[in-house]
């Protein structure tokens, strides 16, 4: 079950980060764009998150 909830939560934020860069490329003022790429970034550090707690070693 913790693999499927894995998965899951990196198919999440991937699509978060697509939608994200999109709500940034097609933004018509400056705020939208910020929160766009915002979101985006947030994204990437919680894959970056994701990874690591993967590939961590077991405790005991």
């Amino acid at each position: 079950m913790a693999e499927l909830q894995r998965w899951l939560g990196g198919i999440l934020l991937g699509l978060i980060g697509l939608i994200g860069l999109y709500i940034g490329a097609h933004a018509a003022d400056g705020g939208f764009a910020f929160f766009g790429l915002l979101l985006s970034v947030f994204s990437i550090l919680m894959f970056f998150r994701f990874i690591a707690m993967v590939t961590e070693e077991p405790h005991s």
